[in-house]
């Protein structure tokens, strides 16, 4: 699972350079909604563990205090680079309403309600909730410090609704069929094949999430009681989700049908992937930097086209080479340096000694 976590936040890389969308990756929207597939899974494992959290309030903060640190070290580092590179950046906090940039300050803070960024515009001097959030004076998203962070937001309102939904499968059936519904809905009004409206809108995305926790339902017990996470599925079911990554730019089939079969590939290999990464001690490590890939490569772009354009515009092999190498050695600091002491810290404050289960995806991510 941690190569599959990792290819997807590079899928998301290559989707955000300045060069129009790479062949070599998958559709960046595809990672996202996978990773949300990965993150129902994993926290609904977690819940019906038998080493339980002391509390809600433990959980919780066990949640936040794996996303929050990594973010806050890129936000502080965006901000700098903002003050000392681009302070024209701060410009569009000056053109837009007092209620919208207060709480977009708010909103770099605490992430969560990030999402809602992509539903609000700038019209005649006014902030207003819109339907395109491209039809704004200013646009609203790029007064965020890590634009990419409101999918975490998606994560950490799953977070909140988890412990209430995904331990009963009857619940968890409701909730993936209403979800369903919001989109059929979004769908009948013209609005649920445009952005923002197509996966950032969370009534809708969390058909993914309840859609990994099935996984966890059904496949994860039907694997245990046949013995299925024995010998070579595991491995095999890596290797047949990665062959669908990789190949998924060029199949030449419907884009709505290659994507449900990848969706359902992803669903049912949950369970083979995760044994995999229990007893991959190269695929568990790889899964701890795609967070850290994934919150932090806007910055790494950023600072290179100020500094190095033609490093990235003229996207050589070398140059492309430089740029992912640049942005996987951040990660891999961010993942050393901030992640494991603050996980370590994070058990000892929220769990008191009691297990945490397998780490957690956010885009790329928990």
């Amino acid at each position: 699972m941690g190569f599959i976590r990792v290819f997807l936040a590079l899928a998301v890389v290559c989707a955000h350079l300045p060069i129009g969308q790479l062949r070599i990756a998958l559709n960046g929207t595809v990672a996202v909604q996978i990773f949300y597939i990965i993150s129902g899974y994993l926290i609904t494992h977690v819940l019906l563990s038998p080493r339980k959290y002391p509390s809600l309030g433990a959980f919780y903060a066990s949640r936040y205090m794996r996303l929050l640190p990594i973010y806050a070290i890129v936000a502080i580092g965006t901000l700098l680079f903002r003050i000392f590179m681009t302070p024209e950046w701060f410009t569009r906090y000056s053109e837009t309403p007092l209620v919208g940039g207060a709480l977009l300050v708010i909103l770099n803070v605490i992430i969560i309600g990030q999402d809602l960024a992509l539903f609000t515009a700038v019209r005649e001097g006014s902030f207003v909730f819109i339907s395109d959030f491209m039809q704004s004076d200013v646009l609203i998203y790029k007064m965020l410090l890590a634009p990419q962070a409101w999918t975490v937001s998606l994560e950490l309102m799953f977070y909140l609704l988890a412990p209430f939904v995904v331990r009963d499968k009857r619940v968890v059936w409701m909730v993936f069929a209403l979800s369903l519904g919001v989109r059929v809905l979004l769908m009948g009004l013209g609005l649920g094949a445009h952005d923002p409206w197509s996966y950032r809108f969370f009534p809708a995305e969390l058909a993914f999430f309840m859609a990994g926790s099935l996984s966890r339902h059904h496949i994860h017990a039907w694997m245990e009681r046949h013995r299925a996470d024995e010998g070579q599925l595991p491995r095999i079911a890596v290797y047949v989700l990665v062959a669908m990554l990789v190949l998924y730019p060029f199949v030449t089939v419907p884009e709505t049908t290659s994507r449900l079969i990848l969706f359902a590939t992803a669903i049912v290999s949950m369970p083979f992937l995760a044994r995999f990464q229990r007893h991959s001690a190269v695929d568990n490590a790889l899964g701890e930097l795609s967070y850290p890939i994934y919150i932090s490569h806007l910055l790494v772009i950023y600072v290179l086209l100020e500094c190095w354009p033609d490093l990235i515009l003229q996207a050589t092999c070398v140059g492309l080479l430089t740029v992912f190498s640049l942005i996987l050695l951040v990660s891999c600091g961010l993942a050393w340096f901030v992640a494991r002491p603050m996980d370590r810290l994070r058990r000892r404050i929220t769990s008191a000694g009691v297990g945490d289960g397998p780490k957690t995806s956010a885009p790329g991510m928990a």
